[in-house]
Order: structure tokens, then C-alpha cells, then sequence
């Protein structure tokens, strides 16, 4: 309980940000696709040097699905309900 009473006592002009001790990364001005995109596409955005060339981190995320289809006969047997219309 003590440890803390002091840090409190303090106050916040004790606690500085340690700005500037290490090296500046550089950054890059690069173009990239979305791969979930098929209209080629091409959008830029700032990545770090050490980065250039990696796939673009958000791919993981595309995802694509089957849309379940159905004849007209498999509608009128398990889908028809009175209190749902359909989209046509």
C-alpha cells in the first residue's frame, strides 16, 4: 500500500514519455490490391519498409461463402410460411 501512495503522490509531471530514444522506422508510400476485390483495383497506403512486400494483413478476413439455391417445388415444401413472403 505504500509503493502506491507514493507513486500517487507524485503526480503526473513524474511520468514522461520516452520520445526519441530509439530509431525513426521508415515509412513508404505503396500501392496494394485487395485480393477480395476482383476489378484490379489498386489503392495506396503508408507501410513501414520492413513490411514492403508482405501480403496485405487484412486478407485473412476475405471470406466467401456458397448461397444456398432451390427449385421451386423444394420452396413450396420446406420453406413456405404464413407469416413470410418471398423475395423474388
Amino acid at each position: 500500500m505504500e509503493t502506491v501512495l507514493l507513486l500517487a503522490d507524485q503526480g503526473y509531471k513524474q511520468l514522461r514519455a520516452k520520445l526519441g530514444m530509439r530509431r525513426v522506422r521508415p515509412w513508404k508510400w505503396v500501392a496494394f490490391s485487395n485480393p477480395a476485390r476482383r476489378d484490379g483495383l489498386v489503392l495506396h497506403h503508408w507501410r513501414r519498409q520492413a513490411d514492403e512486400g508482405k501480403d496485405y494483413p487484412f486478407a485473412k478476413f476475405n471470406k466467401s461463402i456458397e448461397v444456398p439455391a432451390y427449385t421451386e417445388p423444394e420452396y413450396q415444401h420446406h420453406l413456405v410460411s404464413a407469416g413470410w413472403s418471398r423475395w423474388v
